[in-house]
């Protein structure tokens, strides 16, 4: 593990680009060219670049995340874990209080109503194996819309990029004055869910003197200061494991940014720097298990196909 903190990314950043503010830390450099609030946005958009990049390779080795859907019957569809990126697998529980899952297959837009016929007309013989999901927008849909649920689900997933900041959002407070970037978080019910939500503020002000009632998404008039809604408190975190020194990636695309905004000479040299090492994550990040690189495999018979489109039938050559 190479965690390193937000404000030392910050610092280098500034250091790379030979930026004004090289010898304050994070939160004194408001008047230089490049701003700390606008190098927060910089860090943000080059860590998700590079989030992005690594999973190309086998993401489940670096950002892997469970989570379990406890169904109700009659309902089938739910929300999805607030840093919800892409699905790994999909599984439903066997049986109440069993630790086996049965995997199950996603189901295209045009099979959404296939499944919800009689038994052997278009659906496959009912039971566990006949159920199918698919992601649509933050929920996860379930079909057939009949005798299948409830039961849990879990799911297995890439999470999204992480917020980085110097430190984690503070609750927000009455009549207290805010920089422009600073990050307050604050309890917002969405039927009847509380969750905790960060919000940033969009110029220097003082903030009023009750609770805004805040838009998620959107924009909120609070005092002399305008919030905008930026994620679930959850996402944001004060420091970012590199695995192998990978946060020098986001330090020389951040770095490129700023020499862009100030005109400076040195873009092209740090451009093929970052090709360069570019390369070297795609390589390295690779096959996280030297010793036992993946293979191809194939799924059980009940998800390859078969004689009952994905059931048992004839084990659809899973053997």
């Amino acid at each position: 593990m190479r965690s390193q903190s937000f404000v030392e990314i910050a610092l280098a950043v500034r250091q790379a680009a030979d930026l004004g503010g090289q010898q304050n830390a994070f939160g004194g450099n408001s008047g230089d060219n490049i701003t700390d609030s606008e190098l927060q946005y910089k860090i943000w958009a080059s860590t998700a670049r590079l989030w992005g990049k690594i999973i190309q390779n086998f993401p489940e080795n670096y950002f892997f995340r469970t989570y379990f859907i406890n169904t109700t019957s009659g309902v089938y569809s739910y929300q999805l874990p607030y840093d919800f990126m892409k699905e790994l697998k999909v599984g439903v529980q066997l049986a109440p209080g069993s630790n086996l899952f049965l995997d199950i297959l996603p189901y295209n837009l045009h099979e959404q109503d296939h499944y919800n016929f009689l038994p052997g007309i278009y659906a496959p013989v009912s039971g566990l194996t006949t159920l199918r999901y698919q992601a649509q927008e933050q929920n996860m849909t379930f079909q057939p819309q009949s005798g299948v649920l409830p039961a849990q689900i879990r799911v297995q997933y890439i999470p999204c990029a992480p917020f980085l900041c110097p430190n984690l959002p503070a609750a927000w407070a009455a009549t207290t004055a805010y920089a422009q970037g600073a990050l307050v978080s604050s309890n917002v019910t969405n039927a009847g869910v509380i969750t905790s939500q960060t919000f940033i503020a969009l110029n220097a002000g003082t903030s009023g003197g009750t609770l805004p009632v805040w838009n998620v998404p959107g924009t909120i008039a609070d005092g002399t200061v305008t919030w905008a809604y930026k994620g679930p408190t959850a996402l944001f975190q004060t420091t970012f494991d590199g695995i192998n020194g990978w946060e020098d990636w986001i330090v020389l695309d951040c770095a490129i940014k700023c020499s862009i905004k100030q005109e400076s000479s040195q873009v092209q040299d740090m451009m093929a720097q970052l090709a360069h090492l570019d390369e070297d994550i795609m390589v390295e990040s690779a096959n996280r298990q030297a010793a036992d690189p993946h293979t191809v495999t194939g799924g059980f018979g009940m998800r390859e196909g078969g004689a009952f489109g994905g059931g048992w039938g004839d084990m659809g050559g899973g053997f």
